[in-house]
């Protein structure tokens, strides 16, 4: 795969990863603010329930394309250690194939959800339910494209005779 690419996948999984990391951050601002704002002042604010529940769904969606770009998702290690290395590249094109398939099956049904409750306006702010769960759309994009991308990869390095378990 070129290098060109390389560098775009890196370019958007580290954009990424500082947006969720951002968005993590004014998580805690807004709830630290919530919690003075209760506490101290005796005048809580509801609207900052709502905005840190966007940036909870938000950092949580980013955050699983980002942990698939550096192969830190869940792993049966103790099963795929066992396997030779012929075999796990099978069971990476394997298990890619089918978190493809299931990622268009998500998007698909995501698209009936997200209309029948994207217009749903919050209580306080007003803001639809779309901002909510609009990211999912943006992440199963990412993760199936980066999916796409790693199998291209495992095709590549089988023709030219270079196992995935034996790459650093």
């Amino acid at each position: 795969m070129s290098s060109c690419f390389r560098k775009i996948r890196k370019g958007v999984a580290g954009a990424t990863e500082f947006i969720g990391c951002s968005m993590l951050l004014g998580m805690a601002a807004l709830v630290f603010f919530q919690v003075i704002m209760r506490k101290i002042f005796n005048s809580p604010m509801a609207w900052t329930e709502e905005l840190v529940r966007i940036l909870l769904v938000w950092t949580t969606f980013l955050g699983s394309f980002v942990a698939l770009y550096n192969k830190q998702h869940l792993l049966m290690s103790v099963f795929v250690e066992k396997l030779g290395s012929c075999r796990k590249d099978a069971l990476l094109l394997f298990t890619n194939s089918v978190m493809m398939l299931l990622l268009l099956i998500i998007v698909f049904y995501g698209i009936e959800y997200i209309e029948q409750m994207g217009m749903i306006p919050m209580p306080v702010t007003g803001l639809k339910n779309f901002y909510v769960y609009g990211v999912m759309w943006i992440s199963f994009l990412l993760m199936f494209t980066e999916t796409i991308f790693v199998e291209i990869e495992v095709v590549n390095s089988l023709r030219l005779g270079i196992r995935m378990g034996e790459r650093k």
